[in-house]
């Protein structure tokens, strides 16, 4: 097996596994998007609050 065919099975398989991901993120995609939208409010909401406890406090 000379080097060149090796690197070839090398790229094939790093193609595989970026299309394995891809499906697994297009799968997680749908649901991690929510839970993004979710914690990004969330966190928002938690710095509005400080805040606002702050500006009573002062």
């Amino acid at each position: 097996m000379d080097i060149t065919s090796f690197i070839v099975k090398i790229e094939a398989s790093e193609e595989q596994k970026i299309l394995h991901l891809g499906r697994i993120f297009n799968y997680v995609g749908k649901s991690s998007t929510v839970i993004l939208v979710y914690l990004t409010l969330s966190s928002i909401l938690l710095i509005v609050r400080r805040q606002l406890l702050q500006g009573h406090r002062s």
